[in-house]
């Protein structure tokens, strides 16, 4: 059955970035393996940027946003710049350590990762609609 019709997606695999896409739990996994801005399309749109190698992991439901963000090398000694496009009325909830910059007319966050060990750091916004 899950063979007919599976929920599970490549969106990207290359030196660059490696993600996929689960469309029955509304999430988007991406690791951007390359310093520099990336982003990653979906469905032939840009849906997610980094400014940084970094593990992103976003889900979308009706009206709201959740998004996770870890440096996994553990040596940036500085910050992340994700940029979703999707626009927010509201943040919901936020770690210590990320700085929302904007919420619309797209979500655009910094996540100061340094010293944090690959720690991931979350936040969840209220999406407009």
């Amino acid at each position: 059955a899950y063979a007919a019709q599976p929920t599970l997606k490549i969106l990207a695999r290359s030196t660059d970035m490696l993600a996929v896409r689960d469309s029955s739990l509304g999430l988007v996994g991406a690791n951007f393996l390359s310093n520099g801005s990336k982003t990653l399309n979906l469905d032939g749109k840009p849906l997610l940027t980094s400014s940084a190698k970094a593990s992103v992991l976003l889900r979308e439901s009706a009206d709201e946003l959740a998004l996770s963000v870890a440096d996994p090398t553990q040596v940036n000694s500085g910050s992340i710049t994700v940029e979703i496009q999707r626009a927010a009325s509201a943040v919901l909830a936020s770690s210590p350590g990320i700085t929302v910059l904007r919420l619309a007319p797209t979500v655009q966050l910094q996540v100061n990762v340094a010293q944090a060990a690959g720690r991931s750091f979350e936040a969840r916004f209220r999406l407009q609609r």
